[in-house]
């Protein structure tokens, strides 16, 4: 019989940018339509980050080209493993 998991994700909007601007993923100086052709407004990179309840970044994905990718199977593995080394901490 399988154990029962809880997990609990926040997610977050970053309407003033300065998480963007923290993670240099956007940049009033660097704008993206100086890069990407078709874009006509200064907009931050799709960016994917899973930081950890002791704000260590575990995980990043920068989509450098707007394709907007990331895999989910490392993102999964990512906080799999977090979660099997903070337990670890806390059964020690």
């Amino acid at each position: 019989m399988g154990v029962e998991q809880s997990l609990t994700l926040n997610f977050y909007h970053d309407a003033g940018k300065e998480i963007a601007q923290q993670f240099r993923v956007y940049s009033e100086d660097y704008p993206v339509w100086d890069r990407f052709s078709g874009i006509d407004e200064n907009a931050p990179l799709l960016a994917t980050y899973i930081i950890e309840p002791s704000k260590q970044v575990i995980y990043s994905h920068i989509d450098w080209d707007f394709l907007g990718t990331f895999s989910a199977e490392d993102i999964i593995s990512t906080v799999y493993e977090s979660a099997l080394i903070s337990n670890g901490r806390r059964s020690a």
